[in-house]
């Protein structure tokens, strides 16, 4: 898969994430607050390809906190600037209504701002009981 045109991945979301197959993998990513800790994934069976992809998603979809908003404020000027962009642009694409899109406020993924493009899923560490991976995410800004 190259970054110039997307691939159906949709049937290999059943597929086994690792080989050998793990029930547990811990995901690191270098753009959250330390507060956030990491992913992580935990199945009866073996975490698969969707499990992953999911739980990348339902991370970054959580809400700030108050404490975490009030951090941003703390941040230098265009930082601060390039979060409230990614929130907006996030709430315009939004299906529905804008206004209820903007009370929802901030989230982890808003945080990310243009950084939101998958870059890599790096082995940290390999243990019996599961992975430790590094999640790795590129600007989409142009």
């Amino acid at each position: 898969m190259s970054s110039r045109r997307l691939v159906d991945l949709a049937s290999d979301f059943n597929r086994d994430a690792t080989a050998p197959a793990v029930r547990k993998l811990i995901i690191s990513c270098k753009y959250v607050f330390p507060t956030w800790g990491p992913i992580l994934l935990e199945e009866k069976d073996c975490v698969t390809i969707g499990d992953v992809f999911h739980a990348i998603y339902d991370y970054f979809r959580i809400p700030l906190t108050a404490q975490e908003v009030l951090s941003l404020s703390h941040r230098c000027q265009g930082e601060r600037h390039r979060i409230l962009q990614a929130y907006f642009r996030r709430c315009a694409k939004a299906p529905g209504d804008l206004p209820y899109s903007l009370r929802q406020g901030l989230t982890r993924g808003d945080v990310l701002a243009c950084a939101t493009r998958y870059g890599d899923l790096t082995v940290l560490q390999e243990e019996s009981y599961g992975w430790q991976l590094r999640l790795d995410l590129f600007s989409t800004a142009t």
